[in-house]
């Protein structure tokens, strides 16, 4: 399942926790062979890049003479492998874990925003099959599955920030979570707050578009939980993809990245 998450929305949110928060993304996938020519023999590559496509670093290269093509790859990268783990040509597909420290080829945090960790593989001299996963690097941690695809199975990415304790503004810390993930009946959404405050809870959808209002009103200090019944928005189903869990209130903004199937 390819993500595609707006820049308007993590804008809106950067204006109020900042930008470049440290952290990691650790994601696995494991690639399936396409029977073509050396398969099952390939070359791969794993790299990170921004909302524009712009190449940020190269996470895993596993080619030796035939790097060239991976054409995709090579076009965005140049190919640069700082900080990257190199591999001689692999012999049968198998499941690649590979973390990234948020920070570009020169060793510096990048801005919070869109970025997307792509993989290529090929075993002819062509290209060959690739997927991408997108997600939000921000403030909030950020754990989800996207669907399996054709050469692309059991793919995993949790992004940790170093703080994952919501957002402090100088004035209130606060806890939040939701769950499942992915959501198919219901969604939970927990909150601790440490004094009584407006808030409000809102879900869109990655067009901006407000799908429902869970809560605009005072919430009291201590934990509380609110739903999201997905069979019954606007009378129907909620259509499967992806949204934002949006909390706001006085010196408080967090969102968090859902998928609903």
């Amino acid at each position: 399942m390819k993500l595609l998450f707006t820049l308007l929305l993590i804008s809106f949110t950067s204006l109020l926790i900042g930008q470049g928060t440290p952290g990691t993304v650790d994601v696995s996938v494991t690639t399936l062979p396409n029977g073509i020519d050396f398969s099952p023999k390939h070359v791969l590559a794993i790299w990170i890049e921004d909302g524009s496509g712009n190449f940020i670093k190269t996470l895993k290269l596993n080619a030796d003479k035939r790097k060239e093509y991976l054409y995709t790859w090579n076009n965005k990268s140049s190919g640069n492998t700082t900080d990257a783990t190199t591999g001689a040509t692999l012999g049968s597909h198998t499941t690649h874990s590979v973390s990234w420290n948020c920070t570009n080829t020169s060793g510096v945090v990048v801005d919070d925003g869109n970025y997307s960790l792509r993989v290529e593989y090929t075993s002819e001299h062509a290209q060959g099959p690739i997927t991408s996963i997108g997600f939000s690097k921000a403030a909030d941690e950020l754990t989800f599955q996207p669907t399996d695809e054709t050469y692309f199975i059991d793919m995993d990415l949790v992004y940790t920030p170093e703080s994952t304790s919501g957002i402090s503004n100088n004035s209130i810390s606060y806890n939040l979570s939701a769950y499942p993930v992915p959501a198919t009946e219901q969604l939970f959404i927990d909150i601790t707050l440490p004094s009584s405050r407006q808030t409000s809870i809102k879900i869109y959808q990655s067009d901006m578009r407000l799908v429902n209002i869970i809560w605009d009103g005072e919430i009291t200090s201590g934990s509380h939980q609110f739903s999201w019944n997905l069979n019954s928005t606007k009378g129907a189903k909620v259509a499967a993809g992806t949204y934002f869990v949006v909390i706001s209130g006085v010196n408080m903004l967090s969102t968090r990245q859902i998928v609903v199937q």
